[in-house]
């Protein structure tokens, strides 16, 4: 018996040898383009003492309170830290530092695209001495004018949608005038 071997793109196949390129370059496009495309936040703040004066050299620790994912740094000369690209969520702050008590802040929530400033007072004790905050209150974005929410799924499925149109979920974001098309004004 006689096998007769069949090149992978020859006339035989109904593939042409750029019809798999370009295959292969839409795939490549939307997996890069997918990378993009993350939904992550930062932290950022300053490491002080009670009365106001940086700690360079502090360590603060960052905890994704659902995942457990933990991140690590020190504070600069200045007593700052930075933690960029976050997955959005709620995280535990830590900061600690010899000859300080450890301060612990809870429920910091981090939602995409707005940084969260959280500033650590360490006080003078030991730093077997843990001092628990929960953040409860609104973080006050004061680093730029941009206007950002998140909506829940569940706001949006409990919602009354008119024709299930999600534009109509922007009049739910403080500062959102929802106008008819042929109104006059500023």
């Amino acid at each position: 018996m006689r096998m007769a071997i069949v090149p992978p793109f020859s006339i035989y196949s109904n593939q042409t040898w750029g019809d798999s390129v370009n295959r292969a370059l839409v795939v490549l496009f939307f997996a890069v383009a997918g990378c993009f495309a993350q939904s992550t936040s930062s932290i950022s703040g300053a490491v002080t003492d009670s009365s106001g004066a940086v700690i360079p050299g502090a360590a603060v620790t960052v905890m994704n309170e659902e995942t457990g994912v933990v991140n690590r740094q020190t504070t600069t000369d200045s007593g700052l830290f930075s933690f960029p690209a976050l997955p959005v969520g709620a995280y535990i702050v830590t900061a600690e530092m010899k000859g300080f008590k450890t301060e612990r802040r809870t429920r910091n929530v981090l939602v995409v695209n707005t940084p969260l400033t959280v500033d650590v007072s360490l006080e003078v004790g030991s730093a077997t001495d843990i001092v628990n905050v929960e953040a409860n209150a609104e973080a006050l974005q004061v680093e730029d004018a941009t206007v950002g929410n998140v909506i829940s799924q569940k706001a949006i499925a409990d919602l009354p949608l008119n024709g299930r149109n999600p534009m109509n979920l922007l009049v739910l974001e403080p500062g959102v005038v929802q106008r008819s098309a042929n109104s006059q004004g500023s």
